[in-house]
This record gives structure tokens, C-alpha cells and sequence, in this order.
């Protein structure tokens, strides 16, 4: 697992005295963002070629509450990678190694001029090949929805 992103929580992400569901998005965008950075599809890319990565489709668990002052960081797997598209799943660790959210989500890189899915750039598409072929050695998480994939999921037709 690649560990991608830390933070304590802070007030802003809190309703009723407890992290609030965007609270827990906004933490796992930024890990997502940090992978971005990681393999070259970060901030600087998306200026420089008006391309982006947008996450088409996400499914979330939360299993722990999460309090202003707590430490949390999160680990990313990177479960497969398409000519177009990534699938990832993020776990948000306590400092004590328990976990209290995932979130697994199907992102797509988008050129921005036309609106439309387009090939990753070849450094990146290898990059993250390479990542999920790692992470293809490790044991599968049991949060994991079973129903994101890299292929369209149509019914099959009568």
C-alpha cells in the first residue's frame, strides 16, 4: 500500500462534534491528489496539457468517528489501471493502525477541451501499472464494493 496523504482533523471538517461526510471526502481527494502528484498527473500537468483526473463513480465506508485533534493518515491501493481510467481504494488509518473509513473509487483522465476520456500519458499509464502490479501481491480488503471495474458494466443484452 502506498501511503499517500496525513493529516490531524481539523475543525472545518466537523458537524456535531465529529468529522462530517465531506470531512471524510475532502481527505481522501487529497490522497488521491497526492498519487496525481506522485506519478505526474498533478497540478502542474493539469495546467500545462488541460487534462485531468475526474472520479466518475465512489463508494465509501465509515467505521470509526473521527474528533477535531485526531491523527490520521491514509494508505492507497492501486487496484488497476486502464488506458483511460484508475481504480483505487484508499484506507484511512489511526495512529493505532485501525481503520476508520475506505473509500474505493473509479477516476478518469479527461481531456479538458473536449470533455472526453483520454489516454494517460505514457509516463504515468506505466508508473501506476507498475504500482498495481505490486499491490496485486497484497490481500484484497474486505471493504472492497465489488462493483467498480475498469470495464463498462452494461447487462448483457436479451
Amino acid at each position: 500500500m502506498y501511503s499517500t496523504f496525513a493529516t490531524p482533523i481539523r475543525s472545518e471538517w466537523t458537524t456535531n462534534g465529529h468529522v462530517n461526510i465531506g470531512g471524510y471526502m475532502n481527505i481522501f481527494d487529497q490522497a488521491t491528489d497526492a498519487l496525481r502528484e506522485h506519478v505526474g498527473l498533478g497540478r502542474a500537468y493539469s495546467a500545462a496539457m488541460n487534462c485531468g483526473v475526474y472520479v466518475v463513480e465512489v463508494h465509501a465506508t465509515l467505521s470509526r468517528e473521527l474528533c477535531v485533534g485526531d491523527e490520521v493518515r491514509v494508505g492507497t491501493l492501486v487496484l488497476g489501471v486502464g488506458s483511460k481510467r484508475l481504480h483505487l481504494f484508499h484506507s484511512m488509518l489511526l495512529s493505532d493502525g485501525s481503520t476508520a473509513a475506505t473509500n474505493e473509487l473509479l477516476a478518469v483522465h479527461v481531456k479538458r477541451a473536449t470533455g472526453r476520456a483520454a489516454p494517460l500519458p505514457e509516463h504515468a499509464f506505466h508508473l501506476l501499472s507498475d504500482m498495481a502490479e505490486m499491490h496485486a501481491a497484497l490481500p484484497l480488503p474486505a471493504e472492497i464494493c465489488g462493483r467498480i471495474t475498469l470495464g463498462k458494466s452494461r447487462p448483457a443484452e436479451a
